[in-house]
């Protein structure tokens, strides 16, 4: 099963799906966040079917990934170094 698969099956869980610090997001606001950002790729940025993220770790990082996986493109991540 694919990672959208597994967050879409997962939509209205409100356990813990991410902790960052002091940010943590349930499975519900991580699909609805994903979702959100996946909308605004599809309408702005998508070309080619490649999407690059530069952020560090963290969890607009997780953010950023399951959104790039929800619109069927390939996640190309790039070194950050603080």
């Amino acid at each position: 099963m694919k990672i959208k698969d597994q967050l879409s099956k997962k939509k209205g869980c409100l356990d813990l799906a991410v902790v960052d610090g002091d940010v943590s997001l349930t499975y519900q606001e991580l699909y609805k966040k994903a979702t959100l950002f996946s909308m605004y790729i599809k309408k702005h940025l998508i070309d080619r079917g490649h999407v690059a993220i530069l952020l560090p770790n963290s969890a607009d990082y997780v953010v950023a990934y399951c959104s790039i996986l929800h619109v069927d493109c390939v996640v190309v991540p790039i070194y950050y170094k603080a």
